[in-house]
């Protein structure tokens, strides 16, 4: 079960709970998500650099998750890895993948990958970074970016003043 609130908020929800029962609970400070002025711009880049390239949108959002993406790592810190024999098609897997090396495992070669999250995961800071890496792309292919300025008011007004610096 995942709660949202502030303190007082929280104090009438833990009293509600039975007594007897023992939980474990993480208390996380609430980041909200990326919004979705941001999302679309994101994916209207992605489908502009797609047309250039002769490519899917999709292609083009794994290639921009690899580049530009955030590693998902566990809750105490660790990046997730996994290995995956050569001839494994990372976009077929069901999660985000990067190649990282080809690596020695038992005699065996297999492809050293990192998770990475998924853009619906980024808070506002990782999606502006995200974006500012998609508008590069699209910068040297000749597509209309927009102003810095629009993109930070942009992400601001969908995400509440999250930290940027």
């Amino acid at each position: 079960m995942t709660f949202t609130g502030n303190k007082s908020e929280i104090q009438q929800f833990l009293f509600k709970l039975d007594k007897n029962t023992v939980y474990d609970i993480k208390i996380d400070k609430h980041k909200n998500h990326r919004g979705i002025k941001a999302n679309r711009y994101a994916w209207k880049l992605m489908s502009e650099i797609a047309r250039k390239m002769i490519l899917t949108k999709e292609e083009v959002y794994l290639e921009m998750l690899s580049n530009y993406g955030i590693l998902k790592e566990t809750e105490w810190g660790e990046i997730i890895e996994c290995y995956f024999s050569p001839q494994t098609n990372l976009s077929t897997v069901g999660s985000y993948w990067k190649f990282i090396e080809y690596v020695n495992v038992g005699n065996q070669a297999m492809m050293k990958c990192y998770l990475l999250k998924g853009s619906s995961e980024y808070n506002s800071k990782e999606m502006y970074d995200f974006i500012k890496g998609i508008e590069q792309e699209a910068k040297n292919l000749g597509i209309e970016t927009l102003e810095e300025r629009n993109l930070r008011e942009m992400i601001e007004e969908m995400e509440g003043n999250e930290e940027y610096e």
